[in-house]
């Protein structure tokens, strides 16, 4: 709905053989948000990406970082879709 807030999560595992390091995790965001908050030092780059430095994760590791949106007041929901914006809540 148009103004509302709600908050992406995202988790990364690494089920690779080897340790991460300095990597960097993005986040592409649908159209219509609009970027409030970002966690853990991560970085608004604009046009709808976050991202945030990976400086290392261990094998079998995980991380979880957050990026808290509102809809945009003009966006409006395609009739049938309820009366929410695309999201994780």
């Amino acid at each position: 709905m148009p103004g509302e807030g709600f908050v992406y999560r995202v988790d990364l595992g690494n089920i690779s053989a080897g340790a991460i390091a300095n990597g960097q995790l993005r986040l592409s965001l649908p159209a219509g948000v609009s970027v409030d908050a970002v966690s853990d030092g991560g970085s608004d780059l604009g046009s709808g990406v976050v991202s945030w430095d990976v400086a290392s994760l261990a094998v079998g590791g995980s991380l979880r970082r957050e990026v808290a949106v509102t809809a945009d007041a003009a966006r409006r929901a395609p009739a049938g879709d309820g009366d929410r914006v695309g999201g994780h809540h």
